[in-house]
């Protein structure tokens, strides 16, 4: 599995450098090809409908929301910035396709500032879409996973890291993060 590191202390990034590590993070939990050796191992790690200490890719899986309320207001962010879904794509709770869609969000933060324009409904976005469907996604994966994949937990942590510095890099007070990564920073 390729690697996507944080260097702890490296905040804070620019928008081009948040939006690659996006891009990077969004890749690494993508389906591979079928048949791959890759695919075996990704199978183990987040198809729990074929491995029972497999933790999903899906956002639905850690909420208490209902699957339908999820898409919706997942397709509300989606469409509000001219992204449409195609018929053979992931889910839009899918954890590649949330990443995703904070690369474009970080790719606009940086066209905004590249025409002096001030980017904070941008961030204000950002924002809203991690602490309300990327947080509670990559915490519950956090928490939850059970493989033996140790490349996997580590990519798992690096990306819980990287979610939790942006939304502290955001300006989300910690009341509004889970204790998890609360007890998470007090450890490191």
């Amino acid at each position: 599995m390729p690697q996507a590191t944080l260097k702890s202390g490296s905040l804070p990034l620019s928008p081009v450098q948040r939006s690659s590590l996006y891009q990077r993070f969004a890749a690494l939990f993508r389906v591979p090809d079928c048949g791959s050796e890759a695919m075996q191992a990704y199978m183990e790690a987040f198809d729990p409908a074929v491995y029972q200490q497999a933790s999903a890719l899906y956002e639905s899986a850690y909420t208490s929301k209902t699957q339908d309320l999820i898409y919706e207001e997942l397709t509300r962010f989606y469409d509000f910035f001219g992204l449409q879904r195609a018929a053979d794509a992931e889910l839009p709770d899918h954890l590649s396709v949330e990443l995703d869609f904070m690369h474009y969000l970080t790719y606009l933060e940086q066209q905004c500032l590249v025409r002096n324009e001030n980017p904070s409904d941008i961030r204000r976005a950002q924002r809203d879409f991690l602490s309300h469907h990327l947080w509670p996604l990559c915490d519950g994966l956090y928490q939850g996973f059970h493989s033996r994949d140790e490349q996997a937990r580590e990519q798992i942590a690096n990306l819980f890291d990287f979610v939790a510095q942006e939304l502290q890099q955001l300006n989300t007070s910690p009341a509004q993060l889970s204790a998890s990564f609360l007890t998470h920073t007090a450890l490191s």
